[in-house]
C-alpha cells in the first residue's frame, strides 16, 4: 500500500535512506522539512506491515521532479521502486505536469536501469555534481 508519509514515519524513512545510499543520505530533519515546510514536496511511503520504501517528489508548475527514492536493501528487486515511480507519475499527471525529471549518480547503474524501464531517458550530464565529484545524469520522461 502506498500512502502519504507523516511525522511518525520519519525515523524509518531515515533508516532506509541510510541503508540504501552509500553517499549523501538525508537526515530525519531533511525529511521533516519536506513534510512541514516545502509546499512543493510530496512524500509517500510503501508499506506492507512496515515501511519498505519511500519516494519524495516535487511538483512545480508543469514539471514533476523525483528528489529521492529508496527501498530497504532487504526488499530491493521486488518491484517496489517501480510501483512508487508509477504512483508518483500518476499523481504528477493529476496535477497537470507535462514531464518528470530526476538526477542519478552515473555509477548507480541499477537505478539507471530502473528509470529506463519506467520510460526515462538521459537528457544531460551535470559534471562533478555530487560531493565526491561524481557526475549526475539528468533523466526525463514526458507524462
Amino acid at each position: 500500500m502506498i500512502r502519504q508519509a507523516n511525522v511518525e514515519d520519519l525515523s524509518r524513512i531515515e533508516a532506509i535512506d541510510q541503508r540504501a545510499f552509500k553517499y549523501g543520505s538525508w537526515s530525519k530533519e531533511n525529511y521533516q522539512n519536506e513534510l512541514k515546510n516545502n509546499p512543493y514536496s510530496n512524500l509517500y511511503v510503501y508499506e506492507k506491515n512496515e515501511i519498505l520504501g519511500f519516494i519524495d517528489f516535487w511538483v512545480t508548475f508543469e514539471i514533476g521532479d523525483i528528489t529521492r527514492i529508496a527501498v530497504d536493501p532487504e526488499y530491493q528487486g521486488q518491484g517496489i521502486a517501480k510501483e512508487l515511480i508509477r504512483f508518483s507519475l500518476e499523481k504528477m499527471r493529476k496535477k497537470s505536469c507535462e514531464c518528470c525529471q530526476l538526477e542519478v549518480r552515473e555509477s548507480n547503474q541499477t537505478a539507471i536501469h530502473l528509470y529506463k524501464v519506467c520510460g526515462f531517458e538521459k537528457m544531460n550530464i551535470r559534471y562533478r555534481y555530487y560531493e565526491n565529484q561524481e557526475d549526475a545524469w539528468v533523466m526525463s520522461r514526458m507524462l
